[in-house]
């Protein structure tokens, strides 16, 4: 991902490793339950990544940080990241 956690994992070496993404929820909780993308959005921003949610309008409950799609936003969003020539700082889920 081209991105420094920003604290070390062993020795002088800072790599992200499971045991440094305990920001919003104890490991054991993680392990125990899953996140939801309420507290993946947690993790990205506490390791200091940029995020963009996107859910589709279908009137229900959404995240606040969430933008609302249409289907057709959402396929030319989809799109434009999977045509992308340089990937490496990109994750669509």
């Amino acid at each position: 991902l081209e991105v420094d956690p920003g604290r070390t994992w062993k020795g002088i070496w800072r790599f992200y490793a499971e045991e440094l993404l305990d920001c919003c929820l104890p490991l054991e909780v993680i392990a125990k339950t899953g996140i939801t993308l309420r507290q993946f959005i947690c993790l990205a921003h506490c390791n200091g990544l940029e995020t963009s949610v996107y859910q589709p309008d279908t009137g229900g409950e959404r995240l606040r940080v969430a933008r609302s799609l249409d289907e057709a936003q959402f396929r030319d969003i989809v799109q434009k990241h999977c045509s992308q020539k340089d990937t490496s700082r990109a994750f669509l889920a």
